[in-house]
């Protein structure tokens, strides 16, 4: 389980600081030119989606509590939506390749490398309407 799982009220913060470490303007906000996928990207990293671990925040349930609805076998955390649930993973290996560490997804989530951060944006993005079209949730502020 992802950071901050074990909290009745995760602080909202706690996926955004195991990434974000300097107060400097992200490179992929210009890498970036497409408008939709950075939005996108952007929202993520800040918890500004329908992930089980956000949703439950707002409707105070136990962070524990807070299954993925589409595999329902752990916490619906952002790392487990980019790591660990089998339903994206064709999408991962197409384009981060085989399972990466904790260590290697910080590091592609601080989104340094203009490659990289467009293929997390992509993988964001495509594994989110998959997501969506599953359960029929419509993203947070499209």
């Amino acid at each position: 389980m992802g950071a901050g799982v074990n909290e009745r009220h995760s602080n909202k913060l706690r996926f955004y600081k195991l990434f974000k470490t300097t107060f400097t303007r992200e490179p992929y906000l210009t890498d970036i030119s497409n408008f939709y996928l950075r939005k996108r990207l952007t929202k993520f990293r800040c918890s500004d989606h329908n992930l089980e671990i956000e949703v439950g925040r707002h409707k105070n349930i136990d962070a524990k509590d807070r299954i993925c609805r589409i595999c329902r076998q752990d916490v619906e955390t952002e790392e487990h939506f980019l790591r660990f649930c089998p339903k994206y993973s064709y999408i991962r290996i197409r384009y981060f390749g085989r399972t990466h560490s904790f260590l290697e997804w910080r590091e592609i989530l601080k989104c340094t490398n203009k490659q990289i951060s467009y293929n997390l944006a992509n993988y964001i993005t495509k594994s989110s309407a998959i997501r969506e079209n599953i359960l029929g949730d419509l993203p947070l502020h499209a």
